[in-house]
């Protein structure tokens, strides 16, 4: 009966253990408003601005001149004519970004999230 009640209580205590772990990875994993000190000060946190971001403003119709005046230029993986990406998440084997396409005028075509 002893036996019993210790398994019990074991399985109990590691379910708690697990889902008291979990509540607080997913506590921390919360969005961050976007400001653009927010944007330069955590450059490994940025995928947790995007919601914030997209719903401020429309990248969409922004240019490269635009885009760089709001983002700044601090955690660029590349910045070429047509294309500008960013740094927005560290991960073990190749980092996640967001990149910006532009048409020959300065104009956004596309963005969109990859991994390098």
């Amino acid at each position: 009966m002893f036996k019993k009640n210790s398994a019990i209580l074991t399985i109990f205590i590691f379910i708690l253990v697990l889902s008291v772990g979990s509540g607080m990875c997913a506590c921390s994993q919360s969005d961050i408003e976007f400001t653009q000190e927010n944007w330069n000060r955590h450059i490994w946190k940025r995928y947790r601005m995007l919601n914030s971001l997209y719903e401020q403003y429309d990248l969409s119709e922004m240019t490269k001149e635009d885009i760089i005046d709001l983002l700044g230029l601090d955690g660029t993986a590349n910045n070429y004519d047509h294309s500008l990406d960013f740094y927005i998440k560290k991960d073990i084997v190749s980092p996640l970004l967001l990149g910006f396409s532009f048409d020959d005028n300065g104009n956004v075509i596309r963005f969109d999230i990859y991994s390098d």
